[in-house]
C-alpha cells in the first residue's frame, strides 16, 4: 500500500517498488493502485487459509463495491490497476525468497527440540532432559493460532524467524546464536530469561 501511495508523490520512496507514476487525478489513481496491490497480495496469502471460504469472497465483494475489474490481472503498463498488480507480483516474489519458507508452509527447517514431548495425560514430567529448554506437548490434536487443525504436537513457533528479511530492523540490531549448524538471528535481543537452578543461559 505504501509503495502504491509513494509512486504518486514527488518525494516519497517506495520500499520494494520505487516506480514513479503520474495521473490527472492522483487520489483516484492511488486508491485504485492500492486496491489492486492489496487485493492480489491478500488473495495470494489467504488462498490456503482455514477461513479462505469467508475471506476471499469478502475481498472479491470489496473490489466489486469499489467498481474495480477483478478479472484484470495484467502487470503491463502504467494504469493504476496494472501498477497495483505489478506491486503485488513483486511482493509475492519477494515473499517467496525472504527467508520465511512460505513455499514450505513456513515450517521450521533447522530447529529440533531437545526435550521429548510432555504427555499431559500423565502427572509430572520425569523424563525431561533440560528444564531450561522448550518442550513440546503431545496432543491428539489442536487448533493453531491461524485456525488450522493439526494432529500431533505443535512445533516451536518461529524459532528461525530472525532469518526473514526485516522491514525496518538493521543488521546492527541483531545478535547471532550458532546452534546445531544454524545461525539464529535475534533482533533487539533482551537476553536469556532466568534459568531453573540459577543464572541465565
Amino acid at each position: 500500500m505504501w509503495d502504491a501511495w509513494a509512486a504518486y508523490d514527488d518525494h516519497a520512496d517506495g520500499w520494494l517498488v520505487r516506480e514513479r507514476q503520474e495521473a490527472a487525478d492522483v487520489q483516484a489513481a492511488r486508491e485504485e493502485a492500492i486496491s489492486y496491490a492489496a487485493y492480489r497480495l491478500l488473495h495470494h496469502r489467504f488462498t490456503t487459509s482455514p477461513s479462505a471460504g469467508v475471506t476471499l469472497p469478502a475481498l472479491d465483494d470489496l473490489m466489486d463495491d469499489f467498481g474495480y475489474d477483478r478479472s484484470f490481472t495484467s502487470t503491463i503498463g502504467d494504469t493504476p490497476a496494472a501498477f497495483g498488480n505489478r506491486i503485488a507480483a513483486t511482493m509475492i516474489d519477494f515473499g517467496l525468497g525472504d527467508g520465511a519458507n512460505e513455499a514450505g508452509a513456513y515450517d521450521n527447517l533447522w530447529y529440533e527440540p531437545i526435550n521429548d514431548p510432555l504427555l499431559p495425560d500423565f502427572p509430572g514430567n520425569p523424563d525431561i532432559s533440560d528444564p531450561n529448554r522448550w518442550q513440546p506437548l503431545a496432543l491428539d490434536w489442536f487448533i493453531g493460532q491461524g485456525g488450522i487443525f493439526i494432529g500431533g504436537y505443535p512445533d516451536f513457533l518461529s524459532p528461525e524467524w530472525g532469518q526473514v528479511v526485516p522491514f525496518a530492523l538493521k543488521p546492527q540490531d541483531r545478535t547471532t546464536y550458532h546452534r546445531d549448524g544454524f545461525d539464529y538471528q535475534v533482533y533487539h535481543d533482551p537476553g536469556a530469561p532466568p534459568h531453573l537452578g540459577g543464572g541465565r543461559g
